[in-house]
C-alpha cells in the first residue's frame, strides 16, 4: 500500500492543509459564490446558465425576481408551441434523475403520464403552459481554476451548488417568450419553489436562508448566492467578495412581500435639487422587467421637471433647442459632432433622478445611464447611437424598477433580514475581476454548509497525519546524521 507521503510531497501537502486551514477559520455560517450573467440592452433581460439533470443538459433563463417559477420548454413541446432558443429543449428522457411531480390536488393525463399541470401568464402578455417536474438543477460556477491539483479537491468541496428542485416543463409558449434567445425564466420572488428546494435540501440539521445578489451592466454581470443559519448571527458578511464595511454609505431598507414581491416604500422624488412631491408608493424590485414603469401621474411629474431643467440649461440635456421629453422619446448621436464624441458624453450632460426611500436616509440614484438605454440594431450604423428613455407610464399602484435601472449598483436581497441592500458598484469591472481572475483559495470554499464537526475531524485527520510525516522525516533524518558519525562509516 502506498504511503501518504508517497503521492502527496511535503509542499503539496502544506498548501492543502493552508486551504483547508485557511476555509474552516472562514465563518462557517456565511458562504457566497459567483454566477456569470449575460445580457443586457442588446437582449432586453439578464440571464443566467444553468444545468438540468443527470447528465447535465445547458439551460439559460432570465433573472426574474418578480415571479417564482423557474420554467423553460422540455422535449414533449412538440412543432412550433415552443419557439428555438440558445440551447435544444430539456430531453427529459435522457436524464436519469428526472421525476414527474405529483403533489398537486388536480392531475391530468399528458402523454400517458400523469401530471399536475401549470400556467404562467406575465404582465407583458406572454404566458407559459406545461407541466410540473423534478430533477437535479446546478448553477454553473463561472470561477475559473486552472490547477489540475484543485480539480479532485474542488470535486469533494463540492464546488457547484446542486439540488433536486421543482421546475416547470414547458409545452407552449407565446407572446415574448417564443421569439426570446434565453431558453426559460428563473423566478427568485419570496415564494419561489428553486429557493424552497434550496432551503429545504441544506436545512435538514439547521434551518437555512438563501439570499442572493445581483450586478448588472450593460453587456452581462453577475448573480451571488449564499446560504446562511436562520436562526444564528453572522459571523462574516461579505459583498461581492468584500467585506461590507468597503461600501460606502449603502442603501438598507426593510422590503414587504405582499404577492411575494419584493417592494420598498418610495416617500417622493428629486431632480437638481427640486423636490417632486407624490403620495407615497411602493416600488417592486423587478429584474425580469426591462424598464421602469410609473403609475402616469408620476411619471409626468419626474418628465415635466426634467423638460424644466433642459429648457433652462441650454448646455445640458443633448443641446437641444426645444426640449420635451415623453416616454418614448429617443436622441440620435451622430458622428462627427462637436460636443459629443460618444453616448457617454452624451448622458453626462442629463441630470440624476433621486428616489427617495421612506425608511432610508439615502436615495436611489437614477442616473442617466439608468434612465436611458442604447437601441441595438442587426445592421447598425457606425457613426450613428440612438438612445432612448427607460422610464413607461400605465402602471397602476405601484412603481416597478426594472433592470435597466438597476445597473451599476449591487442589489442584494437579504431574505434572512428581510431588506434590500443596495451598494454603488462599477459592475461590469466587479465581473472581471471576480471571474477572470484566478482565485484558488476562493476557489475551494464550498457554496453549501458543512457542519461544523465534520471541521473538528478534519484538523484532527490533517494534524495527526502532519504530526505523523513529520516525527517520520526527523527520525529518518536521525538515523543518517548516526549512520554518517559511526565507526564503520569512516573509511
Amino acid at each position: 500500500m502506498k504511503s501518504f507521503s508517497s503521492f502527496v510531497s511535503p509542499s503539496k501537502f502544506m498548501a492543502l492543509t493552508l486551504i483547508l486551514f485557511l476555509s474552516a477559520s472562514t465563518s462557517a455560517r456565511h458562504f457566497e459564490k459567483f454566477f456569470h450573467v449575460e445580457g443586457g440592452p442588446q437582449y432586453m433581460y439578464y440571464f443566467a446558465k444553468i444545468k438540468v439533470g443527470s447528465p447535465g443538459a445547458d439551460q439559460s433563463a432570465i433573472i426574474d425576481t418578480g415571479s417564482d417559477t423557474l420554467a423553460f420548454p422540455c422535449d414533449y413541446c412538440s412543432g412550433t408551441d415552443c419557439g428555438t432558443h440558445q440551447d435544444p429543449r430539456f430531453y427529459s428522457k435522457n436524464s436519469k434523475t428526472f421525476t414527474f411531480l405529483m403533489n398537486c390536488s388536480q392531475r391530468i393525463f399528458f402523454h400517458s403520464h400523469q401530471v399536475c399541470q401549470f400556467t404562467k401568464s406575465y404582465a407583458e402578455g406572454s404566458s407559459l403552459l406545461g407541466f410540473l417536474a423534478e430533477d437535479y438543477i446546478k448553477f454553473k460556477n463561472a470561477r475559473r481554476v486552472n490547477d489540475p491539483k484543485l480539480v479532485k479537491l474542488n470535486s469533494l468541496m463540492q464546488k457547484d451548488m446542486r439540488v433536486k428542485a421543482e421546475f416547470g416543463c414547458t409545452t407552449k409558449e407565446t407572446g415574448l417568450f417564443k421569439t426570446q434567445y434565453a431558453d426559460g425564466i428563473l423566478g427568485l420572488d419570496t415564494g419561489s419553489t428553486l429557493i424552497e428546494s434550496i432551503e429545504k435540501e441544506n436545512s435538514q440539521t439547521v434551518p437555512k436562508v438563501f439570499s442572493f445578489g445581483l450586478c448588472f451592466h450593460n453587456s452581462g454581470g453577475i448573480m451571488s448566492v449564499d446560504l446562511r443559519k436562520k436562526f444564528q448571527p453572522d459571523e462574516k458578511i461579505a459583498m461581492l467578495n468584500k467585506h461590507v464595511n468597503q461600501y460606502v454609505n449603502p442603501i438598507v431598507v426593510p422590503y414587504t412581500d405582499d404577492n411575494n414581491y419584493y417592494e420598498i416604500l418610495v416617500s417622493h422624488f428629486e431632480l437638481d435639487n427640486v423636490a417632486i412631491p407624490v403620495p407615497p408608493i411602493n416600488m417592486m424590485i423587478d429584474s425580469g422587467t426591462t424598464f421602469t414603469h410609473f403609475p402616469t401621474s408620476y411619471l409626468n411629474k419626474i418628465l415635466r421637471q426634467l423638460n424644466a431643467y433642459c429648457k433652462a440649461n441650454k448646455d445640458k440635456c443633448g443641446r437641444l433647442g426645444e426640449p420635451n421629453f415623453k416616454e418614448d422619446s429617443c436622441l440620435e448621436l451622430k458622428q462627427p459632432d462637436e460636443h459629443y464624441k460618444t453616448e457617454h458624453d452624451l448622458l453626462a450632460s442629463f441630470p440624476d433622478i433621486k428616489i427617495h426611500l421612506a425608511k432610508s436616509s439615502r436615495p436611489y440614484i437614477l442616473h442617466p445611464k439608468n434612465y436611458f438605454y442604447k437601441e441595438y440594431d442587426d445592421n447598425p450604423n457606425p457613426d450613428s447611437i440612438r438612445i432612448c428613455l427607460a422610464l413607461k407610464g400605465e402602471e397602476e399602484g405601484r412603481i416597478i424598477l426594472g433592470a435597466f435601472s438597476m445597473i451599476d449598483h449591487y442589489f442584494y436581497f437579504d431574505r434572512k433580514s428581510k431588506q434590500i441592500k443596495i451598494f454603488v458598484e462599477n459592475c461590469f469591472l466587479r465581473t472581471q475581476k471576480l471571474l477572470k481572475k484566478e482565485r484558488v483559495l476562493a476557489e475551494v470554499f464550498e457554496p453549501i454548509e458543512i457542519n461544523e464537526d465534520i471541521y473538528k475531524y478534519v484538523f484532527l485527520a490533517v494534524g495527526s497525519i502532519a504530526l505523523a510525516v513529520w516525527l517520520f522525516k526527523r527520525k529518518k533524518t536521525k538515523l543518517i546524521i548516526e549512520n554518517t558519525q559511526s565507526p564503520l562509516n569512516a573509511q
